[in-house]
């Protein structure tokens, strides 16, 4: 068996000038009545030679098509594989990259060009959309449920999130691009994108629930009746709650906090002033308390909080006023509950 002669190595700059003279003929001639011909001859060189870069016109075409977005494009696909750990940071230079790269104007002059001849040649407009729109979908879908495997967001199907994104960054940009419309100046084109991350993250934010609710689960309700301390679990009963609840008349109970409302830490003056307005507030309604703390199992810091006696139907007002995810509630002879009070 006779070995093939090795391939000529080609040259990045021998490329680049087919390129540029590819991009002078397709502007000036169009696609159709462009010829390879013609382009050899613009760019200097033999038809061979064009031949060696580019396996055919449609190939050669594509190419200068992303030829002077190219620094651009790469940029946009590398912030997708580098996220930082700020998610909402990320979207807001991901989506700022996203609307130079379509507002650009060599962007714009390459979409009007296969828009022009996609209808008398459907494949080129075909490999355009899947070597630029449909690539950033599939990178920008795989980065959005890299972000949900983390638990920062919450998405059904990463690939419709991803078009969702792109579509409340970019609006109408695309189409005022291609009518020569002014499109705004960099400021309003982040606070276009900052709208767009406000709304996209508010859309897709995990619930409460699917955060938290294994951390509150493994955790110790705590109330001290004077020197006795009452222990209340999630899905037992409590022997000696019921007791007390019983010799007060008592039939419901709850335990609440008014620390880190939505579990965003405060700082402990913060918390510490929070927790004295609910008592303040539970003392104007006339309500019994005792105070405790909730210890969770993995030995993170406790929450000052109080076991009141009082209807579930007040607790969950109070849960709500000072912001809380969810309040432990029960009644007597009854395993206690947690109550979630998301919309």
């Amino acid at each position: 068996m006779i070995d093939e002669e090795p391939r000529t190595e080609l040259s990045p700059a021998k490329r680049e000038q087919i390129l540029e003279g590819a991009r002078a003929v397709f502007e000036a001639l169009g696609y159709e009545r462009a010829s390879v011909d013609a382009i050899a001859a613009r760019a200097g060189v033999s038809k061979a030679t064009v031949y060696n870069h580019f396996r055919s016109k449609e190939a050669l075409f594509l190419a200068t098509l992303g030829a002077e977005t190219r620094e651009l494009r790469e940029k946009f696909l590398s912030l997708l594989e580098t996220p930082s750990g700020d998610l909402r940071h990320d979207l807001q230079t991901i989506g700022e990259h996203l609307v130079r790269l379509v507002t650009d104007a060599a962007t714009v002059r390459r979409f009007r060009l296969v828009a022009a001849e996609a209808e008398r040649f459907p494949e080129l407009g075909r490999a355009y959309h899947t070597c630029t729109i449909q690539t950033g979908q599939e990178r920008l879908a795989h980065f959005l449920r890299r972000a949900a495997e983390q638990g920062l967001i919450q998405v059904d199907d990463p690939s419709e999130a991803a078009r969702d994104f792109r579509a409340l960054c970019l609006t109408d940009l695309p189409q005022r691009g291609l009518l020569g419309v002014e499109i705004g100046d960099e400021e309003e084109l982040r606070s276009r994108v900052r709208r767009a991350v406000r709304l996209f993250l508010r859309a897709h934010r995990p619930s409460a629930r699917s955060t938290w609710e294994t951390a509150y689960r493994a955790t110790t309700y705590v109330a001290w009746q004077g020197d006795e301390a009452i222990e209340i679990r999630i899905g037992a009963r409590t022997p000696a709650l019921d007791s007390l609840l019983r010799s007060r008349g008592a039939d419901g109970w709850a335990y609440l906090t008014a620390y880190n409302p939505r579990s965003i830490p405060l700082s402990p003056e913060a918390n510490e002033a929070a927790q004295e307005r609910l008592e303040l507030e539970l003392r104007a309604r006339g309500v019994e308390f005792f105070r405790g703390a909730s210890r969770p199992d993995d030995g993170s810091a406790p929450e000052a909080s109080v076991l009141a006696f009082l209807p579930c139907e007040e607790a969950e007002e109070l849960g709500r006023a000072f912001g809380q995810n969810a309040i432990v509630v029960g009644r007597v002879g009854e395993p206690a509950e947690l109550l979630w009070l998301e919309d």
